[in-house]
């Protein structure tokens, strides 16, 4: 495979970081005033100028301004989602097709990498669709997908599904930074060290809001992230840490991080579930195979 696009330098989020930066002008711009982001934005920058060969940025103004280059691979990105499209709807048409729903988050970090870690495909087409679980569930009714991976409770009256696994929020972070031998530590034991989160309006949020106050010497807030893929891309620099859940084990590992279970974030597991519809497991062999690889997910 060409070496360009299996560099550690080349990956969708420092693309999509390209694509911000040249939208916005420059990295500071991009940032919007926050200094984590900002770093985070300039570490991406490099790498991709590292793989490509050739700068992205031009450093000889103050702030530093995108080149042509930049504006141009940036210009391409949108045509190459849309190959991406037209690519996947060509291969449904040619190949035995399973769609699989799940959010962003669940697809990316943990049901494509165990599929593609486990699954030898032999011409089952997969594609995926990002819907929250309630959307998923409906889509598995009405067959608009095939397989769907939810988190939470929902009912799901009338489908089969796997027996529930709980999972919960970790810290996540390069392996000198968090204590080795330690599986689960107390927020004031990591230190004063910045990390990133997703912040919302959810029970993670209002852990991590409560631990800030009730533990001024613990780590500090310095990147409120919009999804926790960039808290896992803010970790990746090396100094700073990051709140992620527990399913992205894999991709912890795969980039050289650790993972810490957290006393005070005991009380916010999640299930996570694995449904389709009645009767179908058994007449499609390549729901079966599927469905044998995500129902262990631990």
């Amino acid at each position: 495979m060409n070496k360009l696009l299996t560099g550690k330098g080349i990956s969708f989020e420092r693309l999509d970081t390209l694509v911000k930066v040249v939208t916005a002008g420059s990295v500071a711009a991009a940032a919007d005033g926050n200094a984590s982001k900002q770093s985070l934005y300039s570490r991406q920058i490099r790498e991709l100028e590292e793989a490509l060969g050739f700068p992205l940025m031009d450093r000889s103004t103050t702030p530093h301004k995108v080149t042509e280059a930049a504006r141009e691979i940036s210009k391409k990105m949108g045509g190459f989602e849309l190959l991406l499209k037209e690519l996947m709807a060509s291969e449904s048409r040619k190949t035995p097709l399973v769609t699989i729903g799940a959010i962003a988050l669940v697809a990316r970090y943990l049901v494509i990498p165990e599929i593609n870690s486990e699954l030898s495909w032999g011409g089952t087409g997969v594609t995926f669709k990002y819907v929250d679980g309630k959307e998923a569930i409906n889509d598995l009714r009405e067959k608009r997908i095939d397989i769907a991976v939810i988190t939470g409770d929902a009912a799901a009256d009338g489908l089969e599904s796997t027996e529930p696994v709980n999972f919960g929020w970790q810290i996540m972070g390069a392996p000198d930074l968090l204590p080795a031998g330690r599986k689960e530590l107390h927020w004031k034991e990591l230190g004063k060290l910045p990390f990133a989160a997703a912040m919302g309006r959810n029970n993670v949020t209002l852990t991590i809001r409560k631990c800030l106050e009730e533990y001024p010497d613990g780590p500090s807030l310095a990147m409120e992230c919009e999804h926790p893929s960039d808290a896992i891309e803010a970790a990746r620099g090396g100094n700073m840490l990051a709140v992620v859940p527990g399913f992205v084990q894999r991709i912890a590992k795969k980039e050289g991080l650790v993972m810490r279970k957290v006393k005070e974030f005991g009380k916010i597991e999640r299930q996570l579930r694995v449904l389709w519809r009645e009767g179908e497991r058994g007449s499609r062999s390549e729901l079966v195979r599927i469905i044998h690889v995500l129902s262990r997910f631990r």
